[in-house]
């Protein structure tokens, strides 16, 4: 499902760092990363401006714990 989500919103900030948060809970800090990368870069929602100030804390937070983890 998470697959399909990046199929059709490639660039949107919520499948690419829900795609992220699976991987690490995989284990899988490494790939995670670029879709982390990619989230934090997503366009501005219009509408959705306290959802997406929340969605960019939670990138934060999860990618300082991959690159911690990734030493």
């Amino acid at each position: 499902m998470l697959q399909q989500a990046l199929r059709i919103n490639p660039d949107g900030i919520d499948p690419n760092y829900f795609y992220a948060d699976f991987l690490c809970e995989d284990g899988d800090y490494a790939a995670a990363l670029p879709y982390l990368e990619k989230a934090r870069r997503a366009a501005a929602r219009p509408g959705r401006e306290v959802a997406d100030k929340g969605r960019h804390a939670e990138i934060a937070a999860l990618m300082a714990k991959v690159k911690q983890k990734l030493g």
